[in-house]
């Protein structure tokens, strides 16, 4: 039977086994988690002696389960199967003491014992570190006190004088949070001694005065400024966007105390200008609709305060609320979903807001203009007319449609199914890079899964995996598998929520068991455990004062901790200054910079910049670190964070700058240009510190809704973002980017009617990504980012002069409407709309829903048709549908946005649609159809330095599995890169559905990466789009060390060349036809020619088998096997055998005393494609005397084989590698060296053996090539065959061509390896491949070539036989094996045995009776 076949029967059974293994149970079962302490706890807090405890039973479904203990309990019913249960049982509260409980569920029982135990107070110290207002403190706690001395982590601190408990943020470390603007004080906690609560342990702590004050009341003036500049009542532009005030003072590295007291709220002004010695603060006055009565303080101490000013104004704030009348609504039964349609008509005119619309209190959608209006003008009243697709069944008990701010409110008579339970099969977490984090999700196919829901973003079927094809996981077709990147820097999610398309959602938290019939639990992250944050030590920086006055400056923070802490860990570090503070508020993240171990210098370091011109003094900064802040079983997922201004004054980063600015550009004049065609703005926008860089500006018409969207540059941009539909981009009219005039052009049509055009939305952003917005309609609400702060009372209104016409009612009818379905989900929609009035305001294009279940909506922006006319219009679009959109449902199509020349618009619903007999539905694509294409949707950060890239995207990962069981990765990466204009290839080392990773150059240049889909043959099938990496530069010496540290600069090393080299042979290299003599480089050879003399010839032999566990490639040289098939007679009848092997890394001391040694063993091997294996392996090197921990270093060797000629480029070296070439790619990670002067050492071993042994010569040479490789080479001879190998003399050393050296080792070091003995016939050398301390990554390129010599030198080396001085003038016949990565030992066999058919069976017999002479 075949061997598969079995295997496959063999897993088949395995599976049925395990599938029916729990079911045979009928027991109880404790299946409680084990990652904590699970039976035995401690106290919950200082003052709290009691415990709470969980446990997990797996029992089978019987008519009930209970829980009896110290109290009685019933356990709460988790996740279930058809069989199995599992019970969550709670404990509150009990007492300290032992205890034990009985399971039961009618059938069975189990009894488990658990404790309570005491915490022991009797010597505990505090460690106070407070919030310094002088260290600009951006974090919501007072202080941060560390307790010590305590034998176990307590879980809760009460404070008895203000009734707090404060949580632990990290192991024993308690941020104590109060009331905004406390200033210090003292506190009281109480700790009470659990195995007798009579006795109090009561604690006194002092947090010092937290606000540092600048000076007295006299030596500073204030001045308060109010926008507008008037008192009496004010009517907001838009929602939120009230009045401001600003406040004036001298500049100092002390921000003033000023505080805006009123009866809402007390708050702190925002600085943003500094400029001529003074700094501006700014405030909004209010966003309410009341009376704001404003008191300006500035306080100098605890109690003395001064008061600036105050300001009395009444807020008139815009009301949307929307008086509309309902007129019907009516259900369209389908067999996936039901349409729900509602029609209502407004009474009075539409104030270009946004819409939100709400089913079953969770599906949300916010649409503003042209969704829902059927007909009509904003002016005159128009109707709504909107179809949903809505489920026909539903597990929520409240079933109802709302639309705001309309206050409508359906209800929706649906029966209520019963709630099905989902199973998650498994789920593993996986850390790809910084804090991306990969969740592979297994969920059962039965389900109606509508998305999962992780730190509150959904995530549908576009994250489905495709099913594997490999042999191993064709037996599980009951599931479907999905993959989601999450990026945890903000929070570590605590729960995967489920939801089905019926609205029933189920939590699944982490840590918790997904399924009764796996028992699988959703993996912990890694643990920040025993990590005092605070112990961290060293901290200094390449730079600790900087100007940035208007430059942004590359900078280099270097730390540690006096407590043991992975090198590996992931460290995010963030600037919090104004400037990147603002970057944060405008994407929720901002500029986040990862660490990395510097082994060099014994310290952690992060690359940062300091934004030009952000405000003076100290620039405060966060520290957060990869991993849960859980402690014990106290889970959260909050990451612990470690603020700078908790730590002391001397570590603090300052900068100085004479110009700051921490506010967006602002419109500084505008005005209203027309001409006989057209209407439009004059504007003047104004930043004089940073200058601008670019935004959006939104204009709107009152009337009609005509939309347009402008994006303005100052200048033209390097890396341009797509624009969105319609958007118009402006170039700058006049002026620059500190004061530039941009003129937005709104055409008008010969026939029109007056209308106002209103400035709806602006968003501006200077060079810094400083932001200024406005919003009409409350989108978004920032009032103090107002870019209309100079024009408070300005009204937004442009009134074209020259349309007079009033009359017309009719609206834009639909005379078509058509929808085409092509490959890989694309819909193509063609309609047709007239207006026989007035005409079709052609500038306006109209816009296709297409909608599916609870209000998930895509749009299709049209475009006008060429030969459409001015009353009858054609318009197309087509769209991809998102992969699993209206999963097991259907779409529905919508149109709307016709708009006429009079002011008058329509649309049409899909029920409208339906009614006109136009296509408005269509079923959706079943999702076991995977895309055709892989999608390259982002990337990992990478710097200038090169390294390992991460790219993110869709549909890479197809898991095939070839005949010899190695894995095949399904395509190819292309890499451009801009400097040398050549296009390199690549295969990927790391492969998941959603993401892979691959190693790039050092580069200054963005470079472009796509990727080729190939089949088992190698055959191209798709081809991915192209993506532009960016690489982040720092303009840094990095031979620099930090400024507290007083070491010397470490040099830097040229790349080596070699020296001239003479040439040989006779005649002189070769002769014409085989090389020439180039003047102080040596002999250049033609290929197939290679060698000092051009008289070794590349032969080609067949491609030899890789070996399962390592890199190593055994060549068997055999009559007939090799060609050219000019073969001297002598060597007709006998073989050849050449290894070239990996052996091992060691580490070596200045003096060359081996410090560390690690000897390679099992590797996994990967099929990359048929000429190209990829070998993995790992060692463990052990703790340094510095730190005490023990780190990993990985090693990825790459196999190449070359078929034909191919010039590549390596460490800025070009090579030419030959055909029948293997070159090696060898890469190291990390590696924690002993101490800052020792190196590595990768050590490879080459032989060649003959199977003739009387009449034979053998013998070896080590030097170096000429000039254009500059490389080492090492040349083995038996009798006429070499074996040449090629090490290059540099290597990319984290990311940039350095120097390494390559030395040949006596064998004698090995004699505890099996090695070769030197006889006639056989030799074997030992090369080591030296390489200087390195921090990230190194990667080296030896290569070897198969030669026939035909030349008549002879080495002194040489040992015979029968007297015979010298070798045979015959074929030298050579290996060329080519490394290129960094290494370990290169290992290469290659095995081939050919013999032709004519062959007879004595041939045959003799050819195999020599191969057993080369395997003694």
């Amino acid at each position: 039977m075949d061997c598969n076949i079995k295997i496959f029967l063999k897993l088949l059974l395995l599976f049925f086994f395990l599938n029916n293994l729990i079911s045979v149970k009928t027991e109880i079962i404790d299946v409680s988690d084990q990652k904590f302490s699970t039976y035995h706890k401690y106290q919950s807090g200082s003052s709290d002696p009691t415990c709470d405890f969980t446990f997990e039973f797996l029992s089978p479904i019987a008519s009930r389960f209970g829980f009896t203990s110290f109290y009685n309990t019933t356990g709460n019913e988790n996740i279930r199967n058809d069989s199995f249960i599992i019970y969550t049982v709670n404990l509150w509260r009990f007492p300290i003491g032992n205890f034990s409980g009985t399971a039961d569920n009618g059938v069975d029982s189990l009894i488990i014992n658990f404790k309570c135990l005491a915490i022991d107070f009797d010597i505990i110290k505090f460690r106070i570190y407070p919030n310094s207002r002088s260290n600009r403190f951006t974090d919501d706690g007072c202080a941060i006190l560390i307790i010590d001395g305590l034998n176990t982590q307590l879980n809760g601190l009460q404070d008895l004088l203000s009734e707090k408990v404060y949580s632990p943020i990290s192991y024993n470390s308690f941020k104590i949070i109060e009331q905004p603007f406390y200033t210090g004080g003292d506190m009281e906690f109480l700790f009470l001694k659990g195995s007798d609560p009579s006795v109090e342990y009561w604690y006194n702590i002092t947090i010092p005065f937290l606000y540092e004050s600048r000076g007295n009341s006299d030596e500073f003036s204030y001045q308060l400024v109010s926008y507008p500049s008037r008192s009496g009542s004010y009517e907001a532009m838009g929602i939120g966007f009230g009045p401001l005030q600003t406040v004036t003072t001298e500049t100092t590295d002390i921000d003033p105390i000023i505080i805006f007291v009123n009866d809402y709220s007390n708050n702190e002004p925002t600085p943003i200008y500094s400029n001529n010695g003074t700094t501006t603060y700014i405030n909004p006055v209010g966003n309410q609709m009341k009376i704001s009565d404003n008191n300006v303080y500035v306080y100098y101490n605890e109690t003395f305060r001064y008061t600036i000013g105050s300001n009395n104004i009444s807020i008139i704030e815009k009301n949307l609320s929307q008086p509309f009348i309902f007129v019907e609504y009516q259900f369209i039964w389908t067999e996936k979903g039901n349409v729900m349609a509602t029609t209502f008509i407004n009474v009075s005119k539409y104030d270009l807001s946004m819409y939100s619309y709400e089913i079953y209190g969770y599906s949300l959608l916010n649409e503003s203009f042209p969704f829902g209006f059927e007909d009509g003008s904003n002016l005159k009243g128009f109707s709504h007319s909107i179809s949903f697709l809505i489920p026909n069944e539903t597990s929520s008990v409240s079933t109802y449609l709302s639309l705001l701010p309309i206050n409508f409110f359906l209800n929706i008579p649906f029966p209520v199914v019963a709630k099905k339970d989902a199973t998650l099969y498994s789920v593993d977490v996986i850390h790809l890079f910084e804090f991306k984090y990969l969740f592979q999700i297994q969920i059962d196919k039965n389900l109606m899964l509508k998305s999962f829901i992780i730190n509150n973003k959904e995530y549908s079927h576009e994250r489905l995996v495709a099913q594997s094809t490999s042999l191993f996981t064709l037996i599980s077709t009951n599931y479907y598998s999905y993959e989601i990147i999450i990026d945890t820097f903000l929070h570590y999610p605590e729960i995967i929520t489920y939801k089905d398309i019926y609205g029933y959602t189920q939590d699944f938290e982490i840590g918790k068991i997904t399924s009764p019939k796996s028992l699988k639990r959703i993996p912990y992250p890694p643990k920040l455990q025993d990590v005092d944050m605070f112990s961290i030590s060293n901290i200094s920086y390449l730079y600790q004062v900087v100007d940035v006055t208007n430059k942004t400056v590359s900078n280099i923070i270097y730390f540690n901790f006096t407590k043991p802490i992975e090198k590996d860990r992931v460290i995010g570090f963030q600037l919090l200054d104004m400037v990147s503070l603002n970057q944060i508020k405008n994407d929720g993240i901002g500029k986040v910079y990862y660490s990395k171990w510097n082994s060099t210098i014994g310290l952690f370091q992060v690359e940062f910049e300091i934004p030009s011109n952000t405000q003076s003094g100290v620039i405060p900064w966060k520290l957060v670190f990869g991993g849960w802040s859980y402690i014990s079983d106290s889970v959260g997922g909050n990451l612990a964070t470690l603020f700078s201004s908790y730590l002391s004054k001397s570590v603090q980063l300052k900068c100085i700058s004479k110009n700051y600015d921490g506010y967006g550009p602002v419109i500084n004049n505008l005005s209203v240009i027309s001409t006989s065609l057209e209407v439009g703005l004059r504007i003047n926008i104004y930043d004089p510190i940073n200058g601008f860089k670019n935004g959006t500006i939104k204009i709107t018409g009152e009337m009609d809704s005509s939309t347009y969207i402008f994006y303005l540059e100052s200048t033209e941009q390097i890396y341009k973002r797509q624009l969105l539909p319609n958007e118009i981009t402006v170039k700058l009219e006049s002026g620059d980017d500190k004061s530039g005039v941009y003129q937005l052009w709104i055409p008008i049509p010969l026939s029109c009617v007056p209308q106002n055009y209103s400035i709806t939305y602006v968003e501006l952003y200077d060079t810094q990504m400083n932001r200024a917005l406005f919003s009409e309609n409350g989108n978004v609400v920032q009032p103090i980012q107002n870019p209309f702060i100079n024009f408070m009372d300005y009204k937004n209104k442009i009134i074209p002069n020259f349309c007079s016409n009033t009359g017309g009612s009719s609206i834009p009818f639909l005379n078509d409407f058509q929808m085409n379905e092509f490959p890989n989900g694309v819909l193509n929609f063609n309609f047709t709309v007239t207006d026989l009035e007035s005409g079709i305001r052609i500038d306006q294009t109209p816009i296709v829903y297409i909608s599916t279940l609870y209000l998930d909506i895509i749009k299709c922006y049209s475009k006008l048709v060429p030969q459409s006319s001015l009353k009858t219009c054609s318009y197309t679009c087509s769209i991809k549908v998102p992969y699993g959109f209206g999963f097991k449902s259907e779409y529905i199509f919508s149109v709307y946005g016709f708009i006429n020349n009079l002011g008058y618009y329509s649309g049409y619903s899909s029920l409208i649609l339906g009614s006109n007999g136009w296509k408005n539905k269509h079923t959706s694509v079943y999702i076991d159809s995977m895309p055709e294409t892989m999608t390259i949707t982002d990337t990992s950060t990478i710097n200038e330095k090169g390294g390992l890239l991460w790219v993110l995207g869709n549909n890479f990962y197809k898991d095939f599995i070839d005949s010899n069981g190695s894995m095949y990765p399904p395509f190819i990466v292309y890499i451009n890169y801009t400097e040398t204009f050549n296009q390199y290839e690549q295969y990927p080392i790391t492969i998941y559905a959603s993401a892979f990773s691959i190693q790039v150059n050092a580069t200054t240049k963005p470079f472009t990466i796509y990727i080729i889909e190939i089949d088992l043959n190698g055959n191209p099938i798709s081809t991915s789009n192209k993506f532009t990496v960016v690489p982040k530069i720092f303009n840094i010496s990095y031979d620099l060390l930090p400024t507290s540290t007083p070491s010397p600069t470490l040099p830097t090393t040229p790349l080596p060349t070699n020296p001239p080299q003479l040439c040989f042979g006779e005649p002189i290299c070769g002769g014409q036809n085989q090389g020439y003599c180039l003047t102080n480089v040596g002999c250049v050879c033609y290929s197939p020619w290679i060698g000092n003399d051009c008289n070794s010839q590349v032969i080609i032999i067949p491609q030899p088998k890789p070996k399962p566990n390592d890199p190593s490639t055994e060549i068997i040289i055999t009559p007939n096997s090799t060609s050219p098939s000019s073969s001297s007679s002598n060597n007709q009848d006998y073989l050849f055998k050449s290894i070239v092997s990996l052996i091992g890394i060691r580490e070596i001391d200045f003096n060359s005393k081996v410090v560390n040694e690690y000897y390679f063993e099992k590797w996994d091997l990967t099929k990359i494609n048929n000429e190209t294996y990829l070998y993995q392996i790992s060692i463990t090197v052990p703790p340094t005397t510095i730190d005490g921990i023990s780190s990993t270093t990985y090693i990825n060797t790459t196999l190449q084989w070359f078929t034909k000629e191919t010039n590549i480029s390596f460490a800025n070296q070009s090579l030419l590698m030959n055909p029948s070439t293997i070159k090696y790619t060898i890469s190291f990670s990390n590696y924690n060296f002993k101490n800052k002067l020792n190196q590595l050492e990768l050590i490879m071993s080459a032989s060649l053996l003959s199977s003739k042994t009387n009449d034979i010569c053998s013998g070896n040479e080590f030097g170096e090539t000429n000039s254009i490789d500059n490389s080492n080479y090492l040349k083995i001879k038996v009798d006429d065959h070499s074996l040449y190998g090629r090490f290059i003399k540099r290597a990319l050393i984290d990311g940039l061509p350095k120097s390494i050296s390559n030395i040949i080792l006596d064998k004698s070091e090995f004699n505890s390896l099996k090695t070769i003995d030197t006889t006639p016939h056989s030799d074997q050398l030992f090369i080591a491949i030296s390489i200087p301390q390195y921090q990230e990554y190194v990667i080296i390129d030896p290569d070897f070539s198969v030669l026939i010599d035909h030349s008549k030198s002879s080495n002194s080396n040489n040992i015979c036989t029968n007297s015979k001085s010298g070798l045979s003038s015959g074929q030298l016949a050579g290996i060329i094996i080519g490394s290129v990565a960094f290494a370990a030992v290169i290992s290469i066999s290659l095995a081939y045995h050919f013999i032709k058919k004519k062959n007879n069976r004595k041939q045959l017999n003799n050819i195999k009776n020599k191969l057993n002479v080369l395997n003694k």
